[in-house]
């Protein structure tokens, strides 16, 4: 995560602490508009490119926010070093995150599969994943208790269909 991204959390933050839903909503969906183009709520929350967030899932996100920790960090050592245990990780697209496209389809395996059991290793039973490019590495969870969930995946598609072209996977662990 580059400062740049933290700069933007942290004032979709600040949105939502002042129960500003407009501007956080443009900022997510547009980056900026000049003031004379302000859609309304309703139209924002009416978008189809927007079936994830309405006034009521963003009134209990804002309630939550003080569980909310932000940390420049790599994820995967901070949970390969923590002691906490989650039911839920959302972890965008940084299951391959440094992959590039030079590198082997053997060594990218072996990567997102020491990925996924550092997260099985973090994750309550009956927990879940998503991830972003999830449904391209599903492939790769040997030796973990985590299993693609495939139901669960085709509810976040319908949910938020075609939202910046991410192939979706729900993971879900059991034991």
């Amino acid at each position: 995560m580059n400062i740049k991204q933290i700069k933007f959390i942290r004032e979709q933050i600040e949105y939502l602490t002042k129960r500003d839903y407009i501007n956080f909503m443009v900022r997510r969906l547009y980056g900026s508009l000049p003031s004379w183009d302000r859609p309304t709520l309703d139209r924002l929350f009416n978008a189809d490119a927007n079936r994830y967030f309405n006034i009521e899932r963003l009134e209990r996100i804002t309630k939550r926010l003080s569980h909310l920790e932000i940390k420049h960090a790599d994820v995967y050592d901070l949970l390969k070093k923590g002691i906490k245990m989650f039911n839920k990780i959302y972890l965008s697209n940084t299951i391959k995150y440094n992959l590039t496209i030079e590198d082997s389809d053997s060594n990218v395996k072996r990567i997102v599969n020491s990925r996924f059991r550092i997260i099985d290793k973090r994750l309550l039973s009956g927990g879940i994943v998503l991830l972003a490019d999830g449904s391209a590495v599903k492939d790769c969870l040997e030796g973990t208790s985590l299993f693609y969930d495939k139901d669960s995946t085709q509810s976040v598609f319908e949910a938020d269909k075609g939202y910046d072209g991410w192939l979706y996977g729900v993971f879900r662990k059991i034991d």
